[in-house]
C-alpha cells in the first residue's frame, strides 16, 4: 500500500482571517461612529426645529398681542380725544348759557326794578292826601301832648335824669349793635383766613409766583421700537395750546423724578384683571395663563429705560402707572 506524506501551511489563511477580522472591526467602529454622529445630528436638528417652533409660536403671540395693544391704544386715544372735544364743547356751552343767563337776569332785574319804583310812586300818589292828613292830625293832637306829658309828672331834675338815661340807653344800644357787627366781621375774617390757610401752602415762596395744574401721565411701550417705553402726558381740557405745551415739556424734563404705581394700585388693578378673566367664560388653564403673564409683566420700568430680554415662554410688558402730578 502506497504511503503519502503531505505538509499543509495555514499561515496565509490565518493572515487572511486576521485581515478580515481587522476590516470587520474597522467597519464596526465606523458604523458606531456614524451612528453616534447620526444621533447627534438628529438631536441637533430636533433642538433647532423645537427652537424654531417655539420662537415662531412666541413671535406669533407677540405679533398678535402687539396688534391688539395697538388697536386698544388707538381706541383709547380716539376716545380720549373725543372726550376732550366733548369737554371743550361742554365748557363752551356752559359759558354761553352763563352769559345768556346773566343777560336775561340783568334785563329782568331792570324790568322788575322799574316796576317796583313805578308801583311805589303810584302808591304814594294814591295815599298822599291820607298821609298828609295823618301828619297834620298827629302834629295837632298828639305831638304837643306827648312832648309835654313828662313835665306834668316829674320835676326838672327827674326830667333831666330820664332824658339822660334815655340817651344813655340809645347810645348803649348803638354801641352793642356796633360791637355785634364788628364781631360778625371778625368771625368772617377768621373763617376766611382758616379756609385760605387750609388750601394754600404755609410757606411763602421767595421767587416768582407759580400755579399748580393737575396732569395725568402714563408709561407705554413703543410700537416701533420694542422694549422702549415712552411717556404720555394728558393735560386738562380748556387750557391754551401754549400752556399745554409748557406743561408737557415740564413733565418730560422731570420724568426721572416721576414715581410709578404703588403696590396698592397694582393690587387693585390685578384684582380687577382677575375678575375680568374669571367672569369672561374662559377656560381655567387660559385664565390662569393670563394671570401668570399679568404677574410676570409688572416690572418697575422708568420712562426711556430698556428692559432685559426675557427667557422663552415669558412676555415682557411694562407696568403702566396712572397718577396725577403737579407741574410748577
Amino acid at each position: 500500500m502506497a504511503h503519502f506524506d503531505f505538509t499543509v501551511d495555514t499561515d496565509p489563511m490565518a493572515r487572511k482571517i486576521d485581515d478580515v477580522t481587522a476590516g470587520v472591526g474597522l467597519v464596526g467602529t465606523a458604523v458606531t461612529a456614524m451612528q453616534a454622529a447620526v444621533i447627534a445630528s438628529e438631536k441637533k436638528a430636533s433642538a433647532a426645529i423645537c427652537k424654531s417652533i417655539d420662537s415662531g409660536f412666541y413671535m406669533l403671540l407677540r405679533s398678535r398681542l402687539s396688534q391688539r395693544i395697538a388697536q386698544f391704544a388707538s381706541t383709547m386715544n380716539s376716545r380720549a380725544g373725543s372726550m376732550m372735544e366733548t369737554a371743550k364743547a361742554i365748557d363752551h356751552t356752559h359759558d354761553q348759557m352763563q352769559g345768556d343767563f346773566n343777560r336775561i337776569k340783568a334785563r329782568y332785574f331792570k324790568l322788575f326794578t322799574s316796576l317796583d319804583r313805578s308801583l311805589e310812586k303810584r302808591v304814594r300818589e294814591l295815599d298822599q292826601d291820607a298821609m298828609a292828613l295823618a301828619q297834620v292830625r298827629n302834629a295837632f293832637i298828639s305831638a304837643r301832648q306827648c312832648h309835654d306829658v313828662p313835665a306834668a309828672f316829674f320835676y326838672a331834675s327827674d326830667i333831666d335824669n330820664a332824658v339822660l338815661k334815655t340817651s344813655n340807653a340809645l347810645l348803649k344800644k348803638k354801641v352793642v349793635g356796633s360791637i355785634e357787627q364788628l364781631s360778625e366781621g371778625t368771625r368772617h375774617i377768621i373763617s376766611y383766613t382758616r379756609l385760605t390757610e387750609s388750601v394754600l401752602e404755609p410757606s411763602v415762596p421767595s421767587g416768582a409766583p407759580f400755579e399748580c395744574v393737575p396732569v395725568v401721565y402714563a408709561v407705554a411701550e413703543s410700537q416701533i421700537a420694542p422694549n422702549t417705553f415712552t411717556l404720555q402726558v394728558q393735560t386738562p381740557a380748556g387750557l391754551p395750546p401754549q400752556t399745554q405745551a409748557n406743561l408737557v415739556a415740564g413733565v418730560r424734563r422731570g420724568q426721572n423724578e416721576l414715581k410709578g404705581s404703588s403696590q396698592r394700585d397694582i393690587a387693585a388693578i390685578r384684582e380687577s384683571f382677575v375678575n375680568k378673566t374669571t367672569t369672561g367664560n374662559l377656560d381655567a388653564r387660559v385664565s390662569q395663563t393670563m394671570v401668570n403673564l399679568f404677574d410676570a409683566s409688572f416690572t418697575n420700568v422708568q420712562p426711556g429705560q430698556q428692559v432685559p430680554q426675557t427667557q422663552p415662554g415669558a412676555v415682557a410688558s411694562p407696568s403702566i402707572p396712572m397718577q396725577g402730578g403737579d407741574v410748577r
